[in-house]
């Protein structure tokens, strides 16, 4: 099975992607299984501290890469985001021509 994290992988879901026979995030999407706040808030007991939690986490797909967590970065287009949907898009022959 191979799960993609497109967005914000994060709790419960985090664990179930993880089970995954291949890893993947789009490179500007995070995967942690806690948000930043509710770290801070069980840490700190104040979720305003958000920003130091989220950099203690390490849930950016490179982070991950590194730490061995994930199997690859998918890059994403510049201007990706904001562009139409049919835009956004494209067909991936195997995973390996997607990274």
């Amino acid at each position: 099975m191979i799960a993609v994290i497109i967005g914000e992988g994060g709790s419960g879901g985090a664990i179930a992607l993880a089970t995954g026979n291949v890893v993947l995030m789009l490179e500007h999407s995070i995967y942690s299984v806690i948000s930043p706040e509710g770290c801070a808030s069980i840490l700190w007991r104040d979720k305003r501290t958000g920003k130091t939690a989220a950099e203690a986490l390490r849930l950016t797909a490179q982070d991950l890469e590194r730490l061995g967590v994930i199997d690859g970065i998918i890059p994403e287009p510049i201007g990706a985001r904001t562009a139409p949907r049919k835009r956004r898009s494209r067909p991936c022959a195997s995973p390996s021509t997607c990274i």
